[in-house]
């Protein structure tokens, strides 16, 4: 019976072990600035820079700058029109600023353009499909939009898929997604993977886009549906956080095995709405909220280590 108990206690340490080592555990980083929920967040590599959303007591204008190698947060611009679950992407050091609801509930048409050096806002070609939580990826310098809310009073959503094309300054319509939802994704090497969205109900599916064909495939299932989440690449592994219910939910699918895994973690602050990083190997994930409420609203930065 003790050699039992003594295999037992060593069956159980071996797991336990296991288990720390496959789950991601997170650690805190300086603040956020403003504590906002349905951000748009992107990088360029070596920061990233949060926009908009919606704060304490209001919709916010600001975009926030953290810089990855100072650990320090700085106040790019506070001159954006103040809107939540807008769309963000950066092409040759510009910040382009998209999609979303304004304060009088209409969707944002404008496309502002940020200096990233000065924080200077222009415009450029007003965006010919506004959206509610749309969907935003960028590949070769074009930056492709996809899904969203497209009415809210009827809830409608959308299919549709657009790029802009940055150097000649117009959008152009490409084939529709195979669901209409709000949607997020990324790029890998030319192709844009969707995973999850909702359309008034959550959806399990993971589809590819190809930008040389133009054309959609529809690559796996989800074992269950996720929304309010946001899709990052880590080569030719994909990362979805965040679930509008589960807020700690971490999905990862592995492209060359076309195979989808549920990701432990610990100590990862609940949210969603948020926005995911990956740079140099760790995992960032800074602001959004938990609830529909503005105290809700979250200025935690945590970074968890992929290697």
């Amino acid at each position: 019976m003790k050699k039992l108990s003594i295999s037992l206690l060593f069956v159980y340490f071996c797991f336990a072990n296991a288990f720390s080592q496959n789950a991601l555990e997170f650690g805190d980083l300086a603040a956020m600035p403003t504590a906002r929920g349905a951000i748009t967040s992107v990088s360029d590599g070596t920061c990233f820079y949060v926009s908009n959303g919606f704060a304490i007591d209001k919709y916010s204008g600001h975009v926030e700058k953290y810089d990855v190698a100072t650990s320090t947060w700085s106040v790019l611009t506070t001159k954006l029109s103040p809107k939540l679950f807008a769309s963000s992407a950066i092409v040759a050091g510009k910040l382009y600023v998209f999609n979303g609801d304004l304060f009088d509930q209409k969707l944002n048409k404008k496309m502002e353009v940020v200096d990233l050096k000065t924080g200077e806002v222009t415009f450029a070609t007003d965006n010919p499909q506004p959206a509610h939580a749309a969907g935003v990826a960028m590949w070769n310098d074009i930056i492709y939009s996809f899904g969203g809310k497209i009415d809210g009073s009827e809830p409608t959503y959308s299919a549709r898929l657009y790029c802009f094309d940055v150097a000649s300054n117009r959008w152009i319509k490409l084939a529709s997604m195979p669901e209409a939802k709000e949607a997020k994704g990324v790029m890998v090497e030319g192709k844009l993977y969707v995973i999850g969205g909702y359309s008034g109900k959550v959806s399990t599916r993971i589809d590819m886009y190809d930008t040389e064909t133009n054309t959609w495939t529809q690559l796996a299932d989800l074992p269950v549906g996720i929304s309010a989440n946001s899709v990052t690449a880590h080569g030719s592994k994909i990362y979805t956080l965040f679930d509008y219910t589960n807020q700690t939910y971490i999905g990862c699918y592995d492209i060359p095995s076309n195979q989808f895994s549920v990701v432990k973690s610990k100590k990862m602050i609940p949210r969603r709405h948020a926005g995911a990083h990956i740079i140099n190997d760790m995992l960032y994930i800074v602001g959004g909220n938990t609830d529909s409420t503005a105290k809700s609203c979250l200025s935690s930065l945590q970074v968890a280590d992929l290697k």
